[in-house]
């Protein structure tokens, strides 16, 4: 069945709203019929053509195996999604799955029977760098670990409904001794994966599973030359590292792969270099960031706001060659180019070159035996209807994306609403199953109140929301001043200093 959506009739709502339409081209066409309904054929995306293609509210039906099906009878959708489980139909379970999720969620259920599309699981904790602009840089991966079966086969029966996992969190995930086990197992369920890595590890066998689950994969890169290099990615090897991109790259051409960049003080100058670099190594597509600095590693003057002219020089420079070579630039710090500066181009460069690299083995030891007496890696607590599932002073129109399709699991199989909010715990999946879970009366209670336009206390100041990043389900209604101002990452920030 080919991928179309059928307008039958007179459906004026469609006719006035093909603002939202307009991107599914010719998947639409027109047909006379005596009722006025809408009918969606194949495996078109549910979120594009309910959500922002504004059909919810209209008499829809969705073609499934050949019957079509009013998309708000959730019982007889599910009954599909059971028979297509038990034939092991993936792409189907999947398509019925975000079907539900539109439909609950425009009918503002809070106790719901979809689950989320993309989770976060962080399978490691545990990193072999020590880069200077990271925790790891002291914590000598005290108290760190990987994540166990156990925690994995929490996740095991909501794999079916899952689009994409991502291998985020505060550790390495390839050095997981069973991630070629794992990213089978997600390629056995139609899942596909991503990540950040800091390619350390590459084989030809973890390349062949990277190849089963993955279309992209980014890598941390933060220099062109192996002095720069590893004097920020400190204990990674600049040869190793350049290697295994090559291996990787030769064995998955098709593979998107994509440099993460942090420009800071040290590698200013080397923006342009780090394009020709990816060129060079096939590397397609790179997103450049400015360093967000922690006090903890005393590396507030490593940020490149302080040095505006030489920053600006040499990001343009990385984006002509890009332009050049033909690579993608995902993201830079534009920000930059609209800072004032007293100092002139060389005065700033001076000031660069002028100071230490990074700090002395002394400044290490030292913060690493604060963490270690302080004995603790990151500050969590049950999330409770009383202390947080409570509503702030701001309203909204709609509800996170985050909360509803990517929630976080951490490597000790804990369970929050997203990957910024770590810190809450929503459940444990060595002792319940995520379907208990993720309707249990404190997550029912967050739906609800984000239903009844009111905004979470504890996602005042998400930096997912003041950048508006990946979020399309709600709009703040009265968002002023002090949201913005708001020191989300305090609590977070004084975690990632014990991390």
């Amino acid at each position: 069945m080919s991928n179309r959506i059928e307008i039958q009739g007179d459906v004026p709502f469609v006719k006035k709203n093909t603002k939202g339409l307009e991107h599914f081209g010719d998947l639409i066409e027109v047909c006379q019929s005596e009722g006025n309904r809408i009918v969606i054929h194949g495996d078109v995306a549910p979120k594009a053509v309910l959500l922002s293609g504004g059909l919810l509210g209209q008499e829809v039906f969705w073609d499934i195996d050949g019957e079509l099906i009013d998309i708000y009878d959730v019982e007889r959708l599910l009954t599909e999604q059971n028979i297509a489980l038990k034939r092991s139909d993936w792409k189907l379970v999947k398509l019925i799955n975000k079907i539900i999720m539109e439909v609950e969620l425009y009918q503002k259920k809070s106790n719901v029977h979809f689950y989320p599309t993309k989770i976060q699981v962080e399978h490691s904790t545990i990193c072999n760098a020590k880069c200077i602009m990271c925790t790891h840089y002291f914590t000598n991966n005290y108290k760190r670990s990987f994540i166990d079966d156990k925690a994995i086969e929490g996740i095991i029966p909501i794999l079916p409904y899952i689009d994409k996992i991502l291998l985020h969190g505060v550790g390495e995930a390839f050095l997981h001794p069973n991630i070629e086990k794992y990213l089978k197992m997600y390629a056995d369920y139609g899942v596909e994966v991503s990540c950040v890595t800091n390619m350390t590890r590459m084989s030809p066998e973890l390349a062949e599973e990277i190849g089963k689950t993955f279309k992209s994969i980014t890598i941390s890169c933060d220099g062109a030359t192996k002095e720069t290099f590893e004097g920020i990615r400190r204990g990674v090897s600049f040869e190793e590292f350049c290697n295994n991109i090559r291996l990787l790259h030769a064995l998955q051409p098709s593979l998107e792969l994509r440099f993460n960049v942090v420009c800071m003080r040290q590698n200013i100058v080397e923006m342009p270099q780090i394009i020709e670099l990816a060129a060079e190594l096939g590397v397609s597509a790179v997103g450049i960031s400015g360093l967000i600095a922690q006090k903890v590693l005393d590396n507030l003057e490593d940020e490149i706001r302080l040095y505006p002219k030489v920053a600006t020089y040499y990001l343009k420079e990385a984006i002509n060659r890009a332009d050049a070579l033909g690579i993608k630039m995902l993201q830079f710090p534009e920000y930059v180019f609209k800072l004032e500066s007293e100092k002139t181009f060389e005065e700033e460069l001076y000031i660069i070159n002028s100071k230490p690299f990074y700090h002395t083995e002394e400044f290490q030891e030292e913060l690493y035996q604060r963490y270690r007496k302080m004995d603790v890696v990151k500050p969590t607590e049950q999330a409770s209807l009383s202390e947080y599932a409570q509503k702030s002073i701001y309203q909204c129109a709609g509800i996170c994306d985050y909360i509803v399709e990517s929630p976080f699991v951490g490597v000790t199989g804990e369970v929050t609403t997203c990957c910024i909010d770590g810190i809450h715990i929503m459940g444990d999946l060595k002792q319940d199953s995520f379907t208990a879970i993720w309707n249990n009366e404190i997550y029912r209670r967050m739906r609800e109140m984000f239903f009844e336009d009111h905004l979470p206390k504890y996602c005042v100041g998400c930096m997912f929301l003041k950048d508006h990043t990946n979020v399309k389900r709600m709009t703040l209604t009265n968002v002023d001043a002090d949201f913005f101002e708001h020191k989300f990452s305090d609590l977070l920030d004084t975690s990632d200093s014990e991390d």
